[in-house]
Order: structure tokens, then sequence, then C-alpha cells
């Protein structure tokens, strides 16, 4: 939850040869947003983030219209993997739960799997976690099943029983 840290550390990344400055500029937008800090959230907005981050900039102020925009956009058949998460995280933020896990689901679907299984455990998502949908989609993706065999269950789930569990 030190959200400071975490953006000075994407700020020292950034200027460091050889980066990728879409990862430490990407990641510090996903932390400003999990902050809630308004000032920071529109700082770290500004630049190219695609044309779903361009919708999210235009509309900030009125989550409706970018709520639309992202169900359009999640719908199209050949939105990429990659554009599934950042349309999930956009409707996490915009507290769109349901939009946020068919999201994830179709990132899940389209093979970003990687992506998928690190992404989910960002603060955005705390609320989509203790969803039955988040329960199905990491018992579809194996984790559930890795969890049992392991009992390594991480910081954010936990076993209920014998057949269950819950997340936070």
């Amino acid at each position: 939850d030190d959200y400071a840290a975490a953006l000075a550390e994407f700020d020292r990344g950034a200027v460091l040869e050889n980066t990728s400055q879409i990862y430490f500029r990407g990641g510090a937008l996903w932390t400003a947003l999990a902050s809630g800090d308004l000032a920071e959230i529109k700082r770290r907005m500004e630049g190219d983030f695609g044309e779903i981050g361009l919708v999210a900039q235009k509309n900030f102020d009125d989550p409706n219209v970018v709520l639309v925009e992202l169900r359009r956009l999640t719908a199209l058949p050949d939105q990429s993997g990659l554009g599934q998460h950042i349309i999930a995280d956009w409707a996490a933020y915009f507290g769109d739960q349901a939009l946020a896990l068919e999201a994830k689901t179709k990132a899940f679907n389209t093979g970003s799997t990687i992506g998928l299984s690190f992404t989910l455990w960002r603060p955005i998502y705390k609320n989509m976690r203790k969803t039955e949908g988040f329960k199905k989609l990491v018992s579809k993706i194996g984790l559930a099943d890795y969890w049992r065999e392991t009992s390594n269950w991480g910081d954010f789930c936990h076993p209920v029983g014998d057949d269950d569990f819950e997340c936070n």
C-alpha cells in the first residue's frame, strides 16, 4: 500500500537505458489508479496509451461514457489479449467488476495467460477478486488446483473447507 514508493520506483526505472517506457509508464498509471489520488492519476495519464487509454483520458470525469466505450471495445472480435487486460483495468477502476472480469476472461481465452495471472493481483482488482466469477476464472486457468495441491495460497486467496476458497 505504499503507492508513493511504488511510483518513485517506476520513475527511477523509466530513466534507465534500454528499458520499455510503456512498462514503466503503464505500471505507474495503474499504481496511481489504485492509490485513488486524482491529481496523480491525471498526471500519469499524460501521453499515449493507445485507443483504450485515450477513451479514459478524454472522458475521465464521466465514467458512464468510458464504460460504454469499454463495453464496445471488449466486444470487438479482434481485440487483443493485451487490449482486454487494459480494458479490465479501466473497468475495475470505474467500478464495473463484471466488465473487468469479462475482459480478463477474454484475455485468457486469447492465450494471454502470463499477463492474466500476474495482473489479477493488482490492488485495483480487490473487489473483482471477491466475486464468484473470479473464483470460476482462477479455477478454469488451474490456479485453484495448484493452490490445493501445493497449499501455497499466496496473499489473496485461502481455502474454505475442503472444496471451496475465497479471495480478497
